[in-house]
């Protein structure tokens, strides 16, 4: 219990540090010591300076480094870039895994996740916390535990290859059976991804993994990637293809991800597991290239999306999917000049065109007209990506206004594609963007509710055996005793948009109840 303890300590210590903000005029004299989120200047005058700063950042921070890409430019890594959407979930949870049949329900889970949040690219097993501790079970025994044992998980992860879905697995280093070394810990955890064909290991409580660790892993089977779940270092970036972006605050105007900008083939997955709005995460991500984390059952702790939140995701799931060469090989330009206050815009460059991705950043005023004026390019076509709407230029101006309808937190997509670069897959995905247009929720921020179970019917007995005593019922407050984890104890977390618990806190909840006599 007290290596977890100071396992935990590490990790809210660590979690804070990530969200320290910088100055931007220290970028060229430390090029290793920059915050996660590199925060952009709030007057449109300095942005032209502040892309100057990050250009040189990146150079000096990569010679520092003396960076070595050569883990990115191996073909075993080449789907890394293209994993934007991770779903999370906890073996045990009803909706995946029929506790009648004892077997993992994948066709029926995965159809009903990608019909609320779009396709998914990964899929993230959590099996052991909050349960371990209770007996002398280790994180490998609870996997071994699951109905069907491992045979049955790599069943699972054929069947997510079959759909060119990623399984990851997870790694609790604190969990350390007696007499088990660290290193030892790590050994059984590499036998126990390749046994079961996982794609990728995700590092609880870890900022990153010891610098050989993808070596080994990658010795049992090309390919396995690790993910950090706190602040990744840039000394750690290239040997970690996946990191998380948890709780790292964007400055007003959207910032730049140090990790992606330094090395955009970098995946980051954003995530704010017990956040109610989660448009922050979805406007840095698409300002950046990165990808999202979904996480709704936290523990046993139901924190579902909106679906305003979920209509913004999967608005823009396969254009990640079909651009996602250009978010990770593109000309990168962020803040790119606006036509309006609170729209801001990336601009992605490849030689068949140039892409834009647009945010708007008010709470409650939707933006009409034009959002940019660009220059127009001879020989291109040009669409707004969110309704597959293809825009016709002007025929008297070197100038096209990119023009959209943008609802509060609202994100938007441009493109101007060389003629003979739209193919039909293309108009494929306009089309398929057109029909997720026309079915949006119009945007409202309702959180789903908890369905109350309905209580049996009573069907007691008529009369009261002699060895028995009637309780009177009547309604009563109960007191219940209990340590804040991770999760809540009945309906929702008490813990909606913090960043942190206070773990191991004593605390009470009174809760009113009617009992019947019994």
């Amino acid at each position: 219990m007290l290596a977890t303890v100071q396992w935990l300590m590490v990790f809210m210590l660590l979690l804070s540090a990530s969200c320290i903000t910088a100055d931007i005029e220290k970028i060229s004299s430390s090029p290793l010591d920059m915050p996660a989120l590199i925060p952009a200047p709030d007057d449109p005058a300095q942005w032209d300076a502040w892309r100057d700063r990050l250009i040189t950042w990146r150079s000096e921070a990569k010679t520092a480094l003396d960076y070595n890409d050569f883990h990115y430019n191996q073909p075993e890594f080449a789907w890394t870039s293209k994993v934007f959407s991770c779903y999370y979930v906890m073996l045990w949870d009803e909706r995946f895994l029929d506790s009648h049949t004892h077997t993992y329900r994948t066709d029926m889970f995965l159809k009903e996740v990608e019909t609320q949040f779009g396709p998914i690219d990964g899929l993230v097993i959590w099996h052991g916390y909050p349960n371990l501790g209770f007996d002398r079970k280790t994180q490998f025994d609870m996997y071994r535990n699951m109905p069907g044992g491992l045979e049955a998980l790599r069943q699972l992860a054929d069947n997510l290859h079959a759909r060119n879905i990623r399984l990851f697995v997870c790694f609790n280093p604190w969990d350390i059976a007696d007499g088990i070394s660290p290193d030892d810990n790590i050994e059984r955890m590499i036998r126990f991804t390749c046994a079961l064909d996982a794609d990728g290991v995700f590092l609880d409580t870890w900022t990153h993994g010891p610098k050989n660790l993808l070596v080994k892993f990658n010795a049992c089977r090309p390919g396995i990637v690790l993910e950090s779940e706190l602040d990744l270092p840039l000394q750690a970036i290239a040997n970690h293809h996946f990191s998380w972006a948890q709780w790292i605050d964007d400055s007003p105007v959207p910032g730049v991800f140090r990790d992606k900008w330094l090395e955009p083939r970098h995946m980051m997955h954003l995530i704010r597991r017990w956040d109610t709005d989660h448009s922050s995460e979805l406007q840095s991500a698409w300002m950046n290239g990165a990808g999202i984390f979904v996480w709704e059952n936290v523990f046993g702790s139901y924190n579902p999306w909106s679906e305003r939140d979920k209509y913004l995701l999967r608005s823009v799931r396969a254009l990640q999917t079909y651009f996602a060469d250009w978010f990770s090989s593109g000309e990168w330009t962020p803040l790119v000049p606006t036509a309006q206050k609170y729209i801001y815009a990336s601009q992605w460059t490849m030689s068949q065109g140039t892409l834009w991705t647009v945010v708007n950043r008010t709470e409650d005023f939707t933006v009409k007209g034009t959002l940019l004026n660009v220059n127009i390019r001879p020989n291109c076509r040009w669409f707004n990506l969110i309704n597959g709407v293809e825009m016709t230029p002007p025929e008297s101006s070197d100038k096209m206004s990119l023009n959209a309808t943008l609802p509060p937190r609202a994100l938007g997509g441009f493109i101007s594609l060389n003629k003979d670069a739209v193919t039909e897959d293309f108009l494929e995905l306009l089309r398929h963007q057109h029909a997720i247009n026309i079915g949006q929720p119009g945007l409202r921020r309702d959180i789903p509710t908890i369905q109350r179970v309905s209580p049996l019917d009573d069907n007691g007995l008529d009369t009261i055996p002699s060895n028995m005593r009637l309780c009177l019922g009547g309604l009563t407050t109960l007191n219940i005793h209990y340590r804040l984890r991770e999760n809540g104890f009945y309906y929702y977390a008490p813990l909606a948009d913090t960043r942190f618990p206070a773990l191991h806190t004593p605390c009470i909840l009174e809760k009113q109840v009617y009992l019947k006599s019994f």
